[in-house]
């Protein structure tokens, strides 16, 4: 049993044996073939917009717009207003496709269309808006990484073979270890169950710490948990 396809033009359908009466015919369905997923679904029915009603399409249009299609989109890359080249997955494409199809569809866009102009501008305006997304959840990323190792600096966060010299010293250590466990789950974008695991025990830890009836055994316990505690995640 042969593959039926159906005619995005009369809305006929046939095998697919029929769409391939010529190498012209076998080029261009290879050619839609070897398209992105993402674009090969939406290219039959862009390839009618450049048709004229009523008219016809020679091989060779069909073949030259097939062809310009499928190096725009293997090219990754789409030239923003000022001319940097910004990344463009296939899938942009795709999207620029459907968008410049439902706007054919309700008038938005006239036909026949004479160039790849209108979709390119689409697919650049995805494109920037993806970049710009992209920028700034890295910039989220970049400040997170700077306010944790601004929180886990040296100064703030004693070595552990610093000796302590007195229980207010001890105290004083363990607040600054709390300041920076605290400080490091400040402007936290997503959930950081660990960054969220270490605050809490160290609140634990100085409140024990501050309490009168605590040893200076127990202290200097308490400080080298909170010191193990911080130290870990430096590892």
């Amino acid at each position: 049993m042969s593959l039926r396809m159906k005619c995005p033009r009369c809305g006929g359908d046939a095998e697919i044996e029929a769409y391939q009466a010529t190498s012209d015919d076998r080029d261009a369905l290879l050619m839609i073939a070897r398209l992105p997923p993402a674009v090969a679904d939406k290219a039959v029915w862009y390839l009618e917009l450049f048709r004229a009603p009523g008219g016809g399409m020679t091989h060779r249009r069909r073949k030259d717009l097939l062809a310009s299609i499928a190096s725009l989109v293997a090219s990754g890359t789409i030239k923003s207003k000022t001319e940097v080249p910004l990344p463009c997955a296939p899938e942009i494409w795709g999207e620029a496709l459907r968008i410049v199809l439902t706007q054919a569809e309700t008038g938005i866009v006239k036909t026949p269309l004479s160039s790849h102009g209108y979709w390119l501008s689409i697919t650049r305006s995805l494109a920037d808006e993806a970049a710009k997304k992209g920028e700034k959840q890295r910039e989220v990323e970049r400040r997170r990484e700077a306010e944790w190792r601004r929180a886990t600096r040296a100064d703030d966060v004693p070595a552990p073979e610093e000796e302590v010299i007195s229980a207010g010293r001890e105290r004083a250590e363990i607040s600054r270890l709390l300041l920076a466990a605290t400080r490091a789950t400040i402007g936290l974008t997503t959930k950081d169950l660990a960054a969220e695991e270490r605050c809490t025990r160290m609140q634990e830890i100085h409140t024990r710490a501050l309490e009168t009836s605590v040893t200076e055994v127990e202290l200097a316990a308490l400080l080298h948990e909170a010191r193990e505690v911080m130290h870990g995640t430096q590892s």
